[in-house]
């Protein structure tokens, strides 16, 4: 007769194995799934281009021909065969980003933190993109840093007649 404790773990051990399994898979279709989104998303993209070049607003046209108003393509029978809404524009990651600081505000917010925001999202990138977008919209003033912390500016404290009042730039205190 054998005994129940190491059935108990065998079954666990099992369970586990196949959780890392189902796992691996799951990674695996995201990967495939995110370079599938890349690839519309940049079609989409040459879409808008197209329709700036011929003048008129993409968003717009669709939506007509889908109606049933102006007729934008001359083929009513494809008008049956085009989804119900057009792929939204992603803001990127840069907007991702400036995003989630804006909603943390006034709290702070960790590049960490914007990472595994990304991820939820199905955007894997390199681990220095998301300090490096921080960095550049610091530049532009949107974001500050404090250590690891970063804060979102309101934009009526932004501009270059602000001073950061913990530098004592801008001070006409003179000390004898």
């Amino acid at each position: 007769m054998s005994h129940p404790i190491p059935d108990a773990k065998l079954q666990i051990v099992m369970k586990f194995r196949d959780l890392i399994g189902r796992w691996n898979e799951s990674v695996s279709e995201l990967d495939r799934i995110n370079k599938e989104q890349q690839t519309i998303k940049a079609e989409t993209d040459d879409c808008y281009a197209a329709a700036r070049v011929f003048g008129f607003d993409l968003p717009s046209a669709y939506e007509e021909f889908r109606t049933g108003g102006p007729d934008v393509l001359g083929d009513e029978a494809v008008q049956a065969d085009i989804p119900p809404v057009a792929p939204a524009r992603s803001p990127g990651i840069k907007g991702l980003i400036l995003a989630q600081v804006k909603a943390a505000h006034p709290k702070p917010i960790r590049a960490s933190e914007l990472r595994d925001y990304l991820k939820t999202r199905g955007y894997f990138v390199h681990d220095k993109t998301v300090g490096m977008t921080l960095y550049r919209l610091s530049q532009d003033k949107s974001v500050r840093r404090d250590g690891w912390d970063w804060f979102f500016v309101p934009e009526a404290e932004r501009g270059p007649d602000k001073e950061n009042p913990a530098s004592g730039a801008g001070s006409t205190d003179v000390l004898l």
